[in-house]
């Protein structure tokens, strides 16, 4: 589980707004899910891996086979690093496939492959972001050793042809001739920052007097236009594939991890996170030695790729958060970055959760819309008033859309939240020791702003789904983007299934030096019923009302 933070620093989640508004005109849920356990001998304990899935089959690569990382400090007054906290014998170093149909596991081991030291690398690391688009698998950044003694964040993007690495595992054939790296990225915002540093070297200096401030205004908007101009420029030279001339870096902004990456149209979206470099610690005197640097993207970046066997990458546009927005919405990472479907089926991107606030030590609620992505002429964000009550840390989650009552609905599935739901009183109740939960939600919102939340009052099976996987069932009516169309559901349906993840044992699993957690291997089909609810499945996700507390007793005379 790759927090990058000690539990100190997510004991305390608070509330970013009181006067939050919040609005409860939806109706419930007309939906209803349930899992259903799946016994597959030879599954492995992962948590935190990238997937994709070809011909019924999954491929697994990276994450971690142990719980929560440690909580370790540097000793002998800080001239003793501390413990590699992501030890680097408890990374994923196999490439898995699973066959969830014939119920068959097969793997191996990266180390045998004969790829490159820096595909084995990364192919090793956690959080990672990635994204399938058709027989694709692209992964960008992740965090963990770069097989020299390091722990980084890595700069590259990597490809996987993923129907040819299934059948090369399955029959023990070579797997490298279908993975390829870059670290290599045509950049269009390095396009445009020249542009405007040459139209500034250009201008000619403006006169004392009246119209100073007016002329120096005027030569900033010009070169503010050639910049947007040679940006765009870039971008569409790129999409023409005539990329010569054309500036680029060495993977500046593929160095994230905790971030999210979603395809929309032909861009794909790398969504926040970080850029985390060496040994975690979480003592505030070690920083600067351990870890080397922390530093939060705060950005949102517009990604071009073009597949293997010619893999290549370009960053085309960046929104980068605003410096003078003291709510700082961008400066998150371990979120959940999800798509979207409008009732008119305008394909969206959606950003919940997340840490951390700076300077507290505070999760971030109010989710974020990421319209018209499939445009980046009209790329719009917009961050909503709305609080979320659960599961504010990275957890498996569901998307449907219900587009005859103009609805969009997140299912969350456990993870770690504020918020959890008292089995004695089925109340709501606060933790701020930001508890694992076992708990199952669901945020509903629609294009007039309407938001709500529910909590169902059936529990999951456990304390689970923190860094756990949904995989779809591509067999489930669902836009392009993923979105499952609940209405054209036919009855109790097969939407995918829950795998891996955090399991933990108690709910504060990470308040002990050892951590009372594992990474699951346990599979669930997950399956939604249309329809009418039973009576009190599903309740509002609702803080409980305050009371005064009790005057203390008076003193004994």
């Amino acid at each position: 589980m790759t927090r990058h933070v000690g539990r100190s620093a997510i004991a305390r989640i608070v509330l970013l707004t009181a006067s939050a508004v919040v609005c409860w005109a939806q109706s419930t849920p007309q939906f209803t899910v349930s899992l259903n356990p799946v016994t597959i001998p030879g599954l492995p304990s992962l948590q935190s891996s990238a997937w994709a899935q070809s011909g019924g089959k999954w491929l697994l690569v990276g994450g971690r086979t142990n719980g929560l990382h440690l909580f370790v400090q540097s000793s002998n007054q800080g001239a003793t690093p501390p413990a590699n906290a992501f030890p680097t014998a408890s990374a994923n170093t196999n490439v898995w496939v699973i066959d969830p149909v014939n119920q068959k596991v097969y793997s191996e081991s990266l180390q045998s492959t004969g790829l490159s030291p820096t595909i084995v690398a990364q192919l090793s690391g956690n959080n990672a972001q990635h994204a399938q688009n058709g027989d694709t698998l692209y992964i960008i950044g992740g965090y963990g050793s770069d097989g020299s003694g390091n722990m980084i964040t890595f700069p590259y993007l990597t490809a996987i042809q993923v129907s040819e690495a299934i059948n090369a595992i399955i029959n023990q054939q070579p797997l490298a001739p279908y993975i390829q790296q870059t670290n290599t990225f045509v950049d269009c915002p390095l396009a445009g920052a020249n542009a405007f540093t040459s139209c500034q070297g250009a201008q000619q200096p403006c006169k004392p007097g009246p119209t100073y401030q007016q002329c120096i205004q005027q030569q900033q908007n010009s070169c503010l236009l050639q910049q947007h101009q040679a940006t765009t420029q870039c971008a569409s030279q790129v999409q023409s594939g005539s990329v010569s001339g054309l500036p680029t870096d060495t993977g500046y902004y593929a160095r994230v991890t905790g971030g999210g990456m979603l395809q929309a149209g032909n861009y794909y979206y790398l969504v926040m996170g970080q850029d985390f470099e060496g040994l975690y610690s979480t003592a505030q005197g070690d920083y600067g030695k351990w870890p080397v640097n922390q530093v939060y993207t705060e950005r949102i970046a517009a990604f071009w790729f073009t597949p293997p066997p010619y893999l290549s990458a370009a960053v085309l546009q960046v929104w980068q958060q605003d410096p003078n927005d003291s709510t700082t919405p961008y400066h998150r990472r371990d979120l959940n970055v999800v798509p979207e479907l409008t009732a008119s089926g305008d394909q969206n991107i959606g950003v919940y959760g997340g840490v951390f606030v700076p300077g507290q030590d505070v999760a971030y609620r109010n989710p974020i819309l990421i319209e018209n992505p499939s445009d980046l002429t009209k790329v719009s964000r917009t961050a909503q008033t709305y609080q979320q009550m659960m599961s504010q840390y990275e957890c498996a989650q569901l998307s449907m859309a219900d587009q005859a009552g103009g609805n969009m609905i997140h299912v969350f599935f456990g993870g770690i939240s504020l918020y959890y739901l008292d089995s004695k009183t089925m109340k709501l109740r606060m933790d701020e020791g930001l508890p694992f939960i076992a708990n199952l939600s669901t945020v509903v919102h629609n294009s007039s702003g309407v938001w709500s939340e529910f909590v169902s009052t059936e529990p999951l099976p456990g304390l689970m789904g923190a860094d756990a996987m949904f995989i779809p069932n591509p067999s489930a009516a669902a836009a392009a983007n993923g979105v499952v169309l609940l209405n054209q559901l036919q009855g109790k349906t097969l939407v995918g299934w829950i795998f891996g993840g955090i399991l933990a044992q108690l709910p504060e699993a990470g308040s002990s030096k050892t951590p009372a957690t594992q990474a699951s291997n346990a599979l669930y089909e997950v399956w939604v019923t249309p329809g009418t609810p039973p009576a009190n499945y599903w309740m509002p996700a609702v803080a409980p009302v305050a009371t005064a507390a009790a005057p203390p007793p008076k003193p004994k005379p």
